[in-house]
This record gives C-alpha cells, sequence and structure tokens, in this order.
C-alpha cells in the first residue's frame, strides 16, 4: 500500500506495477481496508507481546532470580553439614547483563513495527 499513490477524487492514479488506473478501483478500497485492520490487528498483538516480554521479563524478574540462586547457595551451605552437595556456580551478574540486553533487543525490534509504520 506505500507504493500507490494517494487517491485524489477526479483524477487517475496509475497502479504502481500495472499502470492501471486505480481512482475507480472497487478493489484497492477493500484492498486498503484489509490491509487496514490488519495492520491495526498487528500492532495490537506486538503491543501485548511487548506487555508480556516486561511482565515476564522486566521490572523486578531479574532481581527475583538473583535473591533465588543466593537463596539456593545459602540452603546448599546448610544442608552440607549433614550431606555432601555439589557445588553450584552461577554468575547472576552475567545471566542478569545478557538478561537485559536479550530483553532490551526484542523489545527494540517490536517497537521498530511499531513506529515504523505508526
Amino acid at each position: 500500500m506505500r507504493r500507490v499513490p494517494q487517491l485524489s477524487v477526479g483524477k487517475a492514479t496509475p497502479c504502481p506495477f500495472c499502470g492501471q488506473d486505480l481512482a475507480g478501483s472497487e478493489f484497492i478500497t477493500h484492498y486498503q481496508a484489509y490491509f487496514s485492520d490488519e495492520y491495526a490487528g498487528l500492532k495490537r498483538r506486538v503491543s501485548g507481546t511487548l506487555a508480556a516480554i516486561n511482565r515476564a521479563h522486566g521490572g523486578d524478574v531479574p532481581a527475583a532470580f538473583e535473591r533465588a540462586v543466593r537463596i539456593t547457595g545459602e540452603r546448599r551451605q546448610f544442608w552440607s553439614q549433614f550431606c555432601d552437595v555439589p557445588d553450584a556456580i552461577v554468575d547472576t551478574a552475567t545471566i542478569a547483563r545478557d538478561w537485559r540486553a536479550a530483553r532490551e533487543s526484542v523489545v527494540d525490534a517490536l517497537m521498530a513495527i511499531l513506529l515504523k509504520n505508526p
């Protein structure tokens, strides 16, 4: 639809692909309506996906992960008095940094979809 010039009443508007006049075409009106509705639906789905990503991976979620790893280490230390418990070394700072970078990359890509075609 971006390739189709703005339709003007009473003016010939050539199709960018075949050169036929689009001014009197019922097809183009239906085409514009369909893609307008589909694009609105895409924007809703992208917005919903952004919200879901922020709920699942934003806010306090990474801090909760780091806290859970710390608590697991404390429990390991306690139980190691009674039995052999293997060490579990987890670099939570690196994981949190990479997690944030991955989330930001996905959010940026989704935002580009929304901002590219407002």
